[in-house]
């Protein structure tokens, strides 16, 4: 799954969140501090547990679920509703 070589588990202690083996910090969690704040510094003074191959562990997770999203575009309904009363 993941390049790094750290393995996500489920766990319902973290309330079924997707976690880093062996760290109990959800992905997500780790994503919104990084969206907020880009400085890893920061993420490792509020999580000090955490390793940078965590991180990567982390983003690679988020890239491989990008990654393999699919995208539709959903059609303008002004638009659609002005093609069929032509």
């Amino acid at each position: 799954m993941v390049q790094s070589g750290k393995s996500f588990w489920q766990s319902t202690v973290v309330g079924g969140k997707l976690i880093v083996k062996g760290t109990r910090i959800p992905v997500e969690l780790v994503l919104k501090y990084l969206a907020a704040e880009p400085d890893i510094n920061v993420l490792f003074e509020a999580f000090p547990h955490l390793t940078r191959e965590d991180v990567q562990a982390y983003l690679a997770f988020a890239q491989e679920v990008i990654e393999e999203e699919e995208v539709f575009p959903i059609a303008d309904k002004h638009a659609q509703q002005s093609h069929t009363h032509v």
